[in-house]
């Protein structure tokens, strides 16, 4: 019976959530994990006939499904290779998938007759007219999440031996094949918060200290095992869907699919591209280096424990010594520049009565638990501080970019909430009021401007906090300004002053150029942060 000569399994992607851990090195990695079933189970029949319109062939077949694995599906112009002795590789001429379309079983034909017990055959990928080499490239493309459709022509490819079948009138040939690449799949997500739908993975980069793509010798044994061109050390897989970051692992909502040669890598790190189209914000996360991993041939890899490393803020900021917030509820407070919420709660209201020519002791007042003007002074000055503008940063759900680097008091050998060491030994208390009598705006000896060398990151960070840019806002309309020059990041300090004209304090603020103190109204509405 001519429909029992059928069954040829899957070419296309499903990833499951059943996983078995993966060994890296000599020790468990429990950040990869492979799939305990390989992928390369993909058992069929095809039929090498000369001449395909005297029998029209049915086939029944279902994708091999493990519950821990890649589901293959062939696709239009995948062409199945015969290397027959003395006339070399040969590639089938049609075959019945659907075109365009897809198909969970296929057959190929051959304009040619073969009639030995067993013939090699290859797969090299989708629409790839060689039959001797494949190229794992070194830029994938995905369109939907769990969606690996982009795999064939990305590098997959398999081989078997294809034994005569001897069922019904004319002989027809089965193979089991074995795939030759291997997949890695991701599924990143953020515990801290549930992010907004505006923010999704838009790009994910591997790189490691070998080869990982290329274009390779390929023959009946499968992949040579360093490309002969085009060798490449990183792939970049592009995401053009909506691949969302869920709280914990979740591959239906975003699980990314790349096709790596297998082999043995050293140092490897994998980069996460973000964008949040509300803020307009993009920018990369990455996870943490792994000395050593091992990605065998027809094996997924599913990688489903990269929670991406990014602080979450809390936005509360506050008009000098306010009873409460200025915005109180979060979702109330605006998500980029130039946006207004005016609130009219008089409790937001600053503390106007207090420090009319403020003692030096009298610093903590209603909500005033923040560094006073003399720690200001030493962050200023001695805190080595490093404009950061790559690092992510969360707020209200939303993706936020830079900020400042700042040592940790710790680190500091003179730090002290009641004095500042001036250069000639001598200690000043910027706490007084008579320290800010003559202060004005354009006073330079109140700010020092960034070098080169400090608007990066800064090596050692463990040494460091990071003071989020996060901006400021108005008493009178609430709209948040978060790029103006000299003021992407503005701190209220515990130091008060008054002056004849209106009630002032001591703020900190930065920019990517330069970091310093002011005297600002105490109507500003400004965040606030503690002694670290």
């Amino acid at each position: 019976d001519i429909k029992e000569k059928m069954k040829i399994i899957h070419k296309y992607l499903f990833v499951s959530s059943a996983m078995a851990l993966f060994a890296m090195a000599s020790c468990t990695n429990e950040d990869v994990v492979q799939e305990n079933k390989k992928q390369n189970e993909q058992k069929g029949v095809t039929e090498f006939a000369m001449n395909m319109d005297k029998d029209v062939m049915e086939t029944r077949t279902k994708g091999l499904y493990t519950g821990s694995a890649i589901d293959f599906y062939w696709t239009t112009n995948d062409w199945l290779w015969v290397n027959a002795p003395g006339s070399g590789l040969e590639h089938s001429r049609s075959s019945n998938i659907p075109s365009p379309g897809e198909a969970t079983s296929a057959v190929f034909s051959f304009n040619k007759n073969y009639n030995d017990e067993s013939y090699p055959v290859r797969y090299t990928g989708n629409g790839n007219a060689k039959g001797d080499e494949v190229t794992i490239k070194d830029s994938q493309t995905q369109k939907e999440p769990k969606d690996g459709s982009h795999i064939g022509v990305d590098g997959d490819c398999g081989v078997d031996t294809a034994k005569k079948q001897k069922t019904g009138t004319r002989p027809y040939y089965s193979f089991t094949l074995k795939h030759k690449a291997a997949y890695i799949t991701f599924m990143p997500f953020y515990s801290k918060t549930q992010l907004a739908n505006t923010v999704t993975v838009t790009q994910i980069k591997l790189t490691a200290d070998e080869n990982i793509a290329g274009t390779y010798v390929f023959n009946d044994n499968g992949l040579a095992a360093t490309p002969k061109e085009n060798g490449s050390k990183s792939i970049t897989l592009k995401l053009d869907g909506s691949f969302k970051i869920p709280t914990s692992y979740d591959y239906n909502t975003n699980a990314a699919i790349m096709v790596v040669a297998p082999g043995e890598y050293h140092n490897v790190k994998v980069e996460y591209t973000l964008q949040d189209t509300k803020t307009g914000v993009t920018g990369t996360v990455s996870s943490k280096t792994y000395p050593k991993l091992i990605f065998k041939a027809g094996e997924n890899n599913p990688i489903k424990t990269h929670d991406l490393d990014m602080n979450l803020y809390a936005a509360k900021y506050t008009t000098w010594d306010a009873d409460e917030y200025y915005w109180n509820n979060e979702s109330d407070v605006p998500l980029v520049n130039g946006e207004s919420k005016r609130v009219t709660d008089p409790k937001t209201k600053y503390n106007f009565t207090h420090a009319q020519n403020a003692p030096a002791s009298g610093q903590v007042y209603r909500n005033c638990n923040y560094p006073n003007a003399n720690q200001m002074a030493y962050y200023v000055w001695h805190g080595d501080p490093h404009w950061d503008g790559t690092t992510l940063w969360v707020r209200t759900g939303h993706l936020y970019i830079g900020g400042l680097w700042l040592l940790k008091c710790a680190n500091h050998p003179n730090f002290s909430d009641e004095h500042y060491k001036l250069a000639n030994g001598t200690t000043a208390d910027y706490r007084l009021n008579t320290t800010w009598t003559d202060w004005r705006n354009v006073n330079a000896t109140w700010k020092v401007t960034l070098d080169t060398s400090h608007k990066t990151k800064p090596s050692n960070f463990g040494d460091y906090f990071f003071l989020p840019a996060m901006g400021y806002a108005g008493y009178a309309n609430g709209t948040l300004v978060t790029g103006e020059a000299g003021y992407y990041g503005v701190y209220w300090s515990a130091t008060s002053y008054y002056d004849a004209e209106v009630a002032k304090a001591i703020s900190f603020h930065f920019s990517d150029t330069e970091v310093g103190m002011s005297v600002d109204n105490r109507d500003n509405v400004y965040p606030i942060f503690k002694v670290q």
